[in-house]
């Protein structure tokens, strides 16, 4: 049963996310209008006694899942375009329950994002909806405000995570970050990463957060048009709420599927390797790339080709072609999430932000 109200927020949550500021252009004096986000501090604390009415299992293996939506969640496109590079790093932060929490470290992140980054931070002005930043509809917090924005941000990461919901945490540093958009480059990609890592507890933490992260990527132009500019004048809550309302309608259609199934038993071939580099290689290749070499998983496994085949014929997954050793899709299995994900995703985004 899909709840109508999946939580209930704290008195303060329509309060605006964080402050305007009007500066003069350098180049032609109009006055500019700058979007800063509050302290990552502040934002975790101010939604921190939010009241979640049901938190969904997502299903028997989410640690399956969390892998499963890793290309998701890394979508150039709606049409299947992946950045696999970026499957692969969240596929790599799973299976070693990695995270990033000081300013060096996220600066590391984003220059293995955008290795052509020269700068630690960006250091000029950076806008979107527009040729120029008097034409935009959103300029990004002044450059200036970087330090002590992403300061907070390892504050937050490393002392204020505790008592908030998996879900909000995602769905809270996911806001934060894109709004200080702090690189001149590469800045959804690392929000992202650093938003799936606020919950690597544990096996649902992961599968939450990533479930919002790939909600954050697939839908980021209803947040960037319709979501986000409400949450900046009246509060996150709105926002909180349909990505509490997507997860447990998510849920309710992916446990007990036969997607499900297929996700859990290719996750499972992969854990029958004899080491823990065996099975993070053949995640990263099965979750991340979207294919697997026959004769390497065959060797990694100790498994004969007729034993290989009937696993591999229970999960669904299909030969590039006839010939033996080629290689095996398992991109199709996570083109279908992606796609009940989008669905998903937009009937949430239409009923609640018509």
């Amino acid at each position: 049963m899909i709840n109508p109200q999946p939580a209930a927020f704290p008195p303060g949550s329509d309060q605006p996310s964080g402050r305007t500021d009007s500066l003069k252009s350098t180049i032609d004096g109009r006055l500019l209008t700058y979007f800063t986000p509050d302290s990552l501090t502040e934002l975790l604390d101010r939604y921190r006694a939010t009241t979640i009415a049901n938190v969904p299992t997502l299903g028997a293996d989410p640690t399956a899942l969390a892998l499963a939506l890793a290309r998701p969640a890394s979508a150039r496109s709606a049409d299947g375009e992946v950045d696999t590079r970026q499957a692969e790093r969240f596929c790599a932060a799973i299976c070693q329950k990695k995270n990033w929490k000081t300013p060096d470290e996220f600066s590391d992140l984003a220059a293995e994002i955008s290795p052509h980054l020269t700068a630690r931070a960006r250091n000029e002005i950076v806008f979107s909806g527009g040729p120029t930043a008097t034409r935009s509809e959103h300029i990004y917090a002044p450059f200036s405000a970087i330090p002590p924005l992403m300061q907070s941000l390892s504050d937050g990461l490393s002392n204020h995570l505790s008592g908030v919901d998996a879900t909000l945490r995602a769905a809270i540093v996911g806001f934060f970050c894109v709004h200080v958009h702090p690189f001149m480059d590469g800045n959804g990609r690392w929000s992202r990463l650093v938003a799936f890592s606020t919950s690597i507890e544990d096996g649902i933490g992961m599968a939450r957060a990533m479930c919002n992260v790939s909600f954050q990527n697939l839908l980021k132009r209803e947040l960037g048009e319709i979501i986000w500019p409400d949450s900046r004048r009246q509060g996150l809550r709105k926002y909180l709420e349909a990505s509490l309302m997507f997860e447990q309608e998510f849920s309710h259609g992916y446990v007990g599927s036969k997607l499900e199934r297929s996700i859990n038993a290719l996750h499972e071939l992969s854990q029958r390797s004899a080491s823990r580099t065996g099975y993070r290689q053949l995640a990263q290749s099965a979750f991340g790339i979207g294919r697997i070499d026959f004769a390497r998983l065959k060797n990694e496994l100790g498994l004969s080709d007729r034993a290989l085949q009937g696993r591999l014929a229970q999960v669904g997954i299909e030969r590039d072609t006839p010939v033996p050793n080629a290689d095996l899709k398992t991109d199709g299995i996570m083109y279908s999430l992606q796609r009940m994900i989008l669905n998903v995703g937009h009937e949430v985004v239409t009923r609640n932000f018509k």
